[in-house]
């Protein structure tokens, strides 16, 4: 087995080490193909292969099994993942992210925790080193950076594609190295474990992990004068607000976006507000239609 294959075993219940890979699902499950793994209480467990979703009843997930891996994803210490839980995610050695739900605990119809977890989902890490060599030179079109915009359906790779994109800017692949910062509120860019990047960021890039996107452009700007700014899911009217304020202080923002297309964009009233200004000169649209991080069009406004 390889160490990939193994990282994911050791999170599993006892029940599923050994079998999961080895035709409890009538087929060989390799990393490469493997996405998701959901256990859901009392229900079949269930993969998502290259794609397809497959189930078996051959075991049925019980409270004791989903009690089993969140002792082996916290190494025995889930209280020191409170915080992680309240957000409903915990990221672990390797990149891969783990998604967490049960009852919802409120003070003053705020979430502040969760408790009687029965939810799983095991979103398998995939970092494709040169995914983004088709885009760089239009990223860095005739040497010059602009504010680029990456736009997918969910599931399409535009975590994975910025990644990469950030990693080539720091490392000079295609023009001289840049210093990049990169905000990443749900740990999905870097996979930082214990402040430590587990994903390839490059040699110049700085990551402040587990911060809301618009502080967080907010202090990368104050504490480290990057060339570019990276972000993962621009949404709200928080966000465009920091995003102005750090073009302002001359840096490049790279950003990812969800939707099917440009117009849906523009049908957004602080993004689309952002795009008719001609602030973003480089969109780069994904889509599914040959795999995850099919490069659908490139457009410069």
């Amino acid at each position: 087995m390889t160490d990939r294959l193994k990282e994911i075993e050791n999170l599993l219940p006892d029940r599923l080490k050994n079998s999961l890979f080895s035709g409890m699902f009538g087929f060989r499950v390799t990393y490469d193909g493997l996405e998701e793994i959901r256990l859901r209480c009392a229900q079949p467990a269930e993969i998502r292969f290259k794609g397809e979703d497959y189930r078996t009843d051959k075991v049925i997930i019980a409270q004791q099994d989903i009690r089993q891996c969140l002792e082996y994803m916290s190494h025995y210490s889930l209280y020191a993942f409170q915080e992680e839980i309240r957000q409903g995610y915990l990221t672990v050695r390797g990149g891969h992210r783990i998604g967490v739900l049960g009852r919802a605990v409120l003070e003053n119809g705020i979430v502040t925790g969760q408790t009687s977890l029965s939810f799983l989902n095991i979103r398998v890490a995939h970092e494709k080193i040169g995914c983004a060599d088709a885009v760089m030179d239009f990223v860095c079109k005739d040497g010059i950076l602009k504010h680029t915009l990456i736009i997918s359906p969910p599931c399409c790779g535009k975590t994975t594609l910025l990644r990469d994109i950030v990693r080539q800017l720091s490392q000079g692949s295609v023009i001289p190295a840049k210093k990049v910062c990169v905000v990443d509120e749900r740990s999905e860019i870097a996979a930082c474990v214990d402040g430590i990047p587990q994903n390839h960021l490059g040699e110049r890039t700085d990551v402040i992990d587990c911060c809301p996107k618009a502080e967080g452009m907010l202090m990368v700007i104050r504490a480290m004068s990057p060339d570019i700014v990276a972000v993962d899911e621009i949404g709200g009217k928080k966000d465009i607000e920091a995003i102005e304020s750090v073009i302002h202080c001359g840096c490049i923002v790279i950003g990812t976006v969800h939707g099917a297309d440009v117009k849906e964009l523009y049908q957004k009233p602080e993004l689309g507000a952002l795009l008719k200004r001609g602030v973003f000169g480089r969109l780069i649209v994904l889509s599914g239609k040959n795999g995850a991080g099919t490069v659908q069009e490139c457009l410069e406004l």
